[in-house]
């Protein structure tokens, strides 16, 4: 792959040895040259990460003072010289044919600002993550049918890609909470295009302790809200209809049966337990350590 095309960057406020599979992971596919970026706050890197970063051929920048995920962003996407950046998190890993597949959408479709890949959840190993598999199932019926696929579910905040000088022009304020979310109505925003890769894959951690759970589900709660401060949003554009929340869970209980029966006590719990919406507000988040 032509290494000049995409630079990859890691925004992260942990920088343990789950830094260090995913680069590989990274490296696996897209191969050795292309430029990989870590910007670390936090917790510092480790003399023993920094290390393998260096011999992975990977560039690092250690903040002083902890930062949200939209500063370390900002401070990334400033180095990019490249005509496409991806950003992507700490705890993921990546098919072998990932970057095979962007650069084949990329070269076919020039008009596209904003891309991501499938995701799905590694195995589970806790009640926690083994309910929340039937969740993703719901959530992948919501993401492959509302508005015909183009909606901000589909947009997987884990692994984002986008035309450079397209996102050069966004709003990066640095107070942002679901960054994910903001990113694929500001690509909106500004007439752009977006678009998934469906045959390749993404891989991540769901939460594996009810607490962890509690925090992500309580910023989503508060999605609208803050979207509705930078965008004007229409119910169209963010109330999943009902009828799709419904498909989803009738895939989920002939699919995934027992994880859906794990499922709802979580997902009532979550809607009855709410972090305190000022802490909700923060976007600097507490780490989720389940997922390193």
């Amino acid at each position: 792959m032509d290494e000049q095309l995409i630079t990859v960057c890691i925004p992260t406020c942990f920088g343990g040895e789950a830094l260090i599979d995913a680069v590989r992971s990274i490296r696996m596919s897209a191969g050795s040259r292309v430029p990989i970026v870590v910007a670390a706050d936090s917790i510092p890197l480790s003399p023993s990460v920094k290390n393998k970063l260096t011999n992975l051929d990977v560039d690092f920048i250690e903040n002083r003072k902890s930062g949200s995920q939209i500063s370390k962003i900002n401070q990334l996407l400033n180095l990019v010289k490249t005509p496409y950046v991806i950003f992507t998190q700490d705890d993921i890993s990546i098919s072998k044919n990932t970057f095979d597949s962007i650069k084949k959408m990329l070269a076919s479709n020039s008009n596209i600002t904003m891309f991501s890949v499938r995701n799905l959840p590694t195995p589970p190993t806790t009640f926690v993550d083994f309910g929340l598999v039937a969740g993703t199932v719901v959530t992948g019926v919501i993401e492959e049918e509302w508005l015909h696929g183009d909606n901000y579910l589909r947009g997987c905040g884990r692994f984002l890609g986008f035309k450079t000088s397209h996102m050069k022009k966004f709003r990066l304020p640095d107070g942002i909470v679901n960054v994910d979310a903001y990113l694929y109505f500001e690509n909106k925003l500004h007439k752009g295009v977006f678009d998934r890769i469906e045959d390749s894959y993404m891989y991540y951690t769901l939460p594996k302790t009810l607490e962890e759970q509690i925090r992500k589900s309580s910023r989503y709660q508060y999605c609208k809200e803050e979207m509705q401060k930078y965008f004007r949003m229409s119910s169209l554009n963010f109330d999943v209809p009902l009828h799709l929340k419904l498909r989803g869970l009738v895939r989920a209980f002939f699919t995934s049966p027992l994880q859906l029966t794990c499922y709802f006590p979580i997902l009532i719990l979550t809607r009855v337990i709410k972090e305190k919406k000022m802490e909700t507000k923060s976007a600097l988040w507490k780490i989720d350590k389940s997922t390193k």
